[in-house]
């Protein structure tokens, strides 16, 4: 089809990191769907934060669009860091505001595979973000005691000049860090779900998790800089802090209050 990506023979597309209206996405999970199938994606992983409801929805639409979905979720580990992980292939909700490998554990009992989100994120390309992404340091303290599955080393949100830096990062410690991941982090759809995405030798989610835990996987860079309005940009923000964040704090309240 003329809509498809140009890629070798034999590989496929997966996109592995979006959004829905299920947390602070603008999308449903089957436009979400549609669009991967237009462009000729064959695995679709929407990772809505702290939260799989998506994904019942996701399946469907996918049986109707010919795309392989895959459950997976953004999980926040505990503050004050609040590190950002993504759960694929997994079969149950994982639960947020935990110690990261603690959360990796999670992840890998039911199945899954554990993948560092976008790392290396700084404000104005200078300053590390105090929370949510894994830096450099995190990364090396991380990998002293444990491993993850792969790592999106291609993001919308990483800066020109670190991009060496990562690359040597993952080289030297390719086999801490799994699988190269491509992601767009998604959240306006069609518009900015392609930008990043992990190609992979196969034609469905099982080849892609074997492509995965066998670090074939690379990195494809496709369309990127797409049209959005400040007044999306606003509505996902306030999705972002009202529908994300407030939900996970309150329960993170209520689950303390019932330990005590």
């Amino acid at each position: 089809m003329i809509n498809h990506f140009k890629i070798p023979k034999n590989y496929s597309l997966a996109v592995l990191h979006s959004h829905s209206v299920y947390s602070d996405g603008l999308n449903t999970p089957e436009e979400l769907v549609r669009a991967a199938s237009i462009k000729g994606v064959r695995v679709l992983a929407i990772t809505d934060h702290d939260t799989i409801s998506a994904h019942q929805d996701a399946i469907k639409a996918g049986k109707k669009y010919g795309v392989d979905v895959v459950m997976g979720e953004e999980i926040q580990t505990g503050l004050p860091r609040g590190l950002h992980l993504i759960g694929l292939f997994i079969k149950d909700y994982v639960a947020h505001s935990r110690g990261v490998v603690e959360t990796i554990k999670s992840i890998r009992e039911q199945g899954g595979l554990a993948i560092i989100a976008h790392p290396m994120v700084k404000i104005a390309g200078l300053v590390n973000v105090p929370t949510g992404s894994f830096q450099e340091g995190d990364i090396l303290k991380l990998i002293e005691s444990t491993s993850v599955d792969g790592i999106e080393i291609r993001h919308p949100h990483i800066n020109i000049k670190d991009l060496p830096v990562i690359d040597k990062l993952y080289e030297e410690n390719r086999d801490k860090l799994g699988g190269k991941i491509g992601s767009s982090d998604s959240h306006f759809g069609k518009r900015d779900l392609f930008s990043f995405m992990t190609l992979f030798k196969g034609s469905n989610s099982q080849d892609l998790f074997k492509a995965i835990e066998s670090r074939t996987t690379q990195v494809f860079e496709g369309i990127r800089d797409q049209p959005i309005t400040l007044v999306e940009k606003l509505a996902q923000n306030h999705k972002s802090i009202i529908r994300v964040g407030i939900r996970r704090y309150k329960e993170l309240a209520i689950n303390t209050l019932n330990f005590l």
